[in-house]
Formats: C-alpha cells, structure tokens, sequence
C-alpha cells in the first residue's frame, strides 16, 4: 500500500509540473497584424520537438483560423517552427498556407511564408512575442 501511495505522489507530481511548464504563446507577425496564439506550449529542450496548436486572428475579418505544427530545438538552442493556417471553408477560395521560423522561446524571429500553396515562399516575415493577456478574442 505504502510502494501506491509514493507511486501516486510521484505520478501526481509529474503531472502537475508538466501541466505548470505548458504555457500559451502569442505572436504578431509582420506580414499580418493580427495575432496568432499558441496554447499550451510545452517547454522546449535541445534536440527535443513538440506539437503546436491553436489559432490566428485574422485581420481582415478578425475569424479565427486554426493553426497546427511543429518546434523543435537545436543543439544551440535555437527554436525551428513549423506552422499551417488552416483557412478552409472561410471563403472556399483560400488555400492552407504555412510559415517556418527560426525564432528563440518565446517565438520572436524571422523566417518565410507560403500564402498561396505553391510549396515556395511568397515572403520574409518577423513575428513578434506579445503578452497573451492583451489578445481579446473575437
């Protein structure tokens, strides 16, 4: 009884501790003013890779557009992300684009963009790190 109990705590701090590292990550690119906010962003560590999702603000019309993806850490600490927007069924007329940065934890840096589904960058983007708590959801 006493080898479950320790085996409970244990398990019980793990979770919480993994739950206390995820947080959520917002960005504002320089291409598009409006946000996109990464939930639950689990601690990156070097040569370690997590899942992102969550959504974009889009500025036109402020709908939000679900985003999925990948971040992964190099060996120096430098953070590679991988993104698709997924703008389906917005207007039937627009393609699923993606973005890949190099950016550091917070997920401020530069990289490029794919707004038109070729599989080739249509332009350099910068994205910014901002406060969550300023992003009021449409």
């Amino acid at each position: 009884m006493k080898t479950f109990r320790a085996v409970s705590i244990l398990a019980s701090a793990f979770v919480l501790t993994t739950i206390a590292h995820a947080k959520d990550i917002c960005v504002i690119s320089s291409v598009d003013p409006a946000p996109t906010v990464f939930r639950k962003v689990k601690k990156l560590k070097p040569g370690s890779a997590i899942a992102l999702n969550g959504f974009h603000i889009r500025f036109t019309d402020r709908r939000l557009v679900p985003v999925s993806g990948t971040a992964l850490m190099q060996r120096d600490g430098t953070v590679l992300i991988g993104i698709f927007l997924h703008a389906m069924g917005l207007s039937g007329q627009e393609p699923t684009y993606y973005e890949r940065m190099t950016t550091d934890t917070t997920f401020e840096g530069t990289g490029y963009y794919d707004n038109n589904a070729d599989a080739r960058p249509d332009g350099v983007e910068t994205w910014s790190s901002v406060s969550c708590k300023d992003i009021t959801l449409p």
